[in-house]
């Protein structure tokens, strides 16, 4: 019986350091999810600083309502 007990507690050991293992990884997310989200957030804020800026220049510029139509059809282009 000496020899079965040492398999049952070298399972239940490999079995612990398994659910540890997951435990700590589970804890931390995945970096290639994080790196795609961080990068298409950074994508989707420079698109729309680019937009702000078309806006505020638009308002600001007093070159008649003529260009700030063509501003307004360059911003839904994009």
């Amino acid at each position: 019986m000496a020899f079965v007990d040492l398999i049952v507690v070298a399972l239940l050991a490999v079995i612990v350091a398994l659910v540890l293992q997951r435990r700590r990884t589970a804890a931390t997310p995945d970096q290639p999810v994080i790196d795609s989200e961080a990068r298409r957030l950074a994508d989707e804020v420079t698109e729309l600083r680019a937009r702000i800026h078309i806006l505020e220049r638009a308002i600001t510029d007093d070159h008649g309502s003529t260009d700030l139509t063509q501003e307004i059809e360059r911003l839904r282009d994009r």
